[in-house]
């Protein structure tokens, strides 16, 4: 319960799998339906609230499978 009220509890070997980096994993995902190459003046609305979270300092937590 302690890591999830301070992440520099979590050792930094699991931090970057928990923390993740959201809005690449999210411009991945949209990587991986479109053909061709694809350009944006703008972030897209897709990642546009975790953009937000990461400039306030709010943690956008990942949780995977091992």
């Amino acid at each position: 319960m302690l890591a999830f009220s301070s992440s520099s509890m979590v050792p930094w070997c699991i931090r970057n799998r928990w923390v993740g980096n959201t809005c690449a994993d999210l411009l991945a995902d949209i990587g991986l339906t479109i053909n061709g190459t694809m350009w944006w003046d703008n972030a897209p609305d897709v990642i546009r609230q975790y953009l937000i979270r990461n400039k306030l300092g709010l943690p956008n937590y990942r949780f995977v499978n091992f």
